[in-house]
């Protein structure tokens, strides 16, 4: 038998004990055992019948309550870019193939990036307004600033 600490954090939350575990190791090579509990899902109430979002480059979200979010897409992106495009113009210029290993991984970081922060901002909306339904203008996202590449990706 294992002594176990109570946690009024565990204690407080709804739910049923479940009969198994999580055991851990700390960055500290302390070992911590976690118990599992099974919490009912909160039903969904929407407060807002409709929202409604514009999809852009500088910000990645605009609302019709007039709330940005996602102010740091378009300067991530044109880093992405710099890199990208400074990556395939070196390797187009020593005559080797575009597309290499840190290719491939600079692209699927840019992919991952705008999936997360995408579904970032809607969880956010979703948090703070509620809403029963949500439209989704979609913006042309080509930006002359931008490379042909990535204005391709982005498409």
């Amino acid at each position: 038998m294992l002594p176990v600490i109570g946690n009024p954090y565990y204690e407080n939350i709804k739910g049923t004990r479940r009969s198994f575990c999580q055991i851990n190791l700390t960055e500290d090579d302390e070992i911590t055992v976690s118990f599992i509990k099974d919490v009912p899902r909160l039903e969904y109430i929407p407060i807002t019948p409709k929202f409604a979002l514009d999809l852009g480059l500088v910000y990645l979200f605009a609302s019709d309550k007039g709330d940005l979010f996602g102010r740091q897409f378009y300067e991530v992106l044109q880093r992405y870019d710099a890199l990208i495009s400074k990556l395939t113009s070196n390797r187009q210029r020593q005559g080797f193939p575009i597309r290499n290993k840190r290719y491939r991984k600079l692209i699927h970081n840019l992919r991952q990036y705008m999936k997360n922060e995408i579904n970032r901002v809607l969880n956010r909306t979703i948090e703070l307004y509620k809403p029963a339904e949500i439209v989704v203008e979609r913006l042309n996202f080509q930006n002359a600033n931008l490379s042909r590449r990535m204005n391709r990706l982005l498409s």
